[in-house]
């Protein structure tokens, strides 16, 4: 019992040779398994990269479809804010006008009660003037 079992013991009728042959399938089909993968990788990149470039074409000639619905709404946001800055200007041109009316005629009503208000003190000043004179004399 004190002896231990050796590699010899154990010979199951497998050749050590086809050990090694098993062991050397096995690594050439991982190292193929490995190879796969990496081209497969690979391929991914360049189909990625292909695209990429694909949408990059699009995108400087103006004909990618998400950049033609983006770039159409904010055509359509710039249009109506155009629309309404103008709407806007001619609403203050128009209050404008209306201030500058106003005040035109605020003016005008103001010089003729002083012109009126001026053409009564001096007929009230005249009119003194000529009560003073039949006074004295």
């Amino acid at each position: 019992m004190g002896e231990l079992y050796s590699d010899d013991s154990l010979d199951f009728g497998v050749d050590s040779s086809e050990d090694t042959e098993d062991a050397s399938e096995t690594d050439q089909i991982k190292t193929e398994d490995s190879a796969n993968i990496e081209t497969e990788r690979c391929n991914a990149v360049h189909e990625k990269v292909h695209s990429l470039r694909d949408l990059l074409r699009q995108l400087q000639s103006g004909t990618l479809p998400g950049y033609l619905s983006k770039l159409s709404k904010i055509e359509q946001l710039y249009e109506e804010r155009m629309h309404r800055c103008q709407v806007e200007k001619e609403l203050d041109l128009q209050m404008i006008e209306a201030k500058f009316l106003a005040e035109n005629q605020r003016l005008k009503d103001e010089y003729e009660a002083k012109k009126l208000n001026l053409k009564d003190n001096l007929l009230r000043g005249e009119k003194e003037t000529n009560r003073n004179r039949t006074q004295r004399s």
